[in-house]
Formats: C-alpha cells, structure tokens, sequence
C-alpha cells in the first residue's frame, strides 16, 4: 500500500513531487495538467523532501520502517531533479545502530546552505535529535 505524506513544489510552482512513504518511490506530477509524468525510485519510505534555491537537487529523508521508530537513518540527495532524477548520494545520519534517528523531517535554509532533519528515536520526551547537512 502507497501512503502519500508529503507534497514539494518547485520554486517555478509547477511540479509538485509527492513522496510515497508506503513505498519506495517519490511521484513527479505536472501542477498545470495535474499528471503524473515520472517517478523517481529507491528510497526507503521517502517522507520528507526539500529542494535546493536553484531546483537542481533534492534531499529526502528516509525513515524506514519499524515498530517504534523508523529502521532508517539516511538522508537521499537526488541530483539533476529537473532532467533525469537520479540519487547520487545517500547521507547516513549519527546513529548506526537502533534505536536509529529515523529523518521524520526536513528544512532547508533559504540560501540552500544547510538542510535540518528532524529526527524520532522513539516517541519519549527529550529523544529526538536534529542533524546538520
């Protein structure tokens, strides 16, 4: 099963791309002809998504799946987002062990310098943390 959770739209406003978190695949959809025109594949229960100030690049957390928490501790960058989407680099955050700092989600800086992930351990006051891209 498929569960969209997060839609980004482009700094043009005219795509919108929404992470299928029941899944492994983020959907590229045309705003004006509301179609689906491409998918982008191989993430790990994508549920956040922010991208760069110049629309070339993408960063999608990958929270995994789990009974507490997300089993995952990644963070995809998609590069060429706007010709051929493809993840180029996969970021491991600081926990390589569980409980893992599940991305839950994502913030990027205006000037694209810094990207934010909020990260959930699990569920108890104080557990969260937040890495610095």
């Amino acid at each position: 099963m498929t569960i969209n959770t997060n839609i980004t739209i482009n700094t043009a406003g005219t795509v919108a791309y929404v992470t299928n978190s029941g899944g492994s695949t983020i959907s590229i959809v045309n705003i004006a002809s509301n179609a689906v025109t491409g998918t982008i594949t191989g993430f790990d229960l994508p549920t956040g998504m922010v991208i760069t100030p110049d629309g070339n690049t993408a960063y999608v957390n990958n929270y995994g799946t789990g009974l507490v928490s997300g089993n995952g501790n990644t963070i995809s960058v998609v590069t060429s987002l706007t010709t051929a989407p493809t993840i180029t680099t996969t970021i491991t955050l600081n926990s390589p062990t569980p409980p893992y700092a599940a991305p839950a989600a994502l913030a990027i800086t205006p000037d694209g310098k810094y990207v934010y992930s909020a990260n959930y351990v699990d569920g108890n006051p104080g557990t969260g943390t937040v890495s610095v891209i």
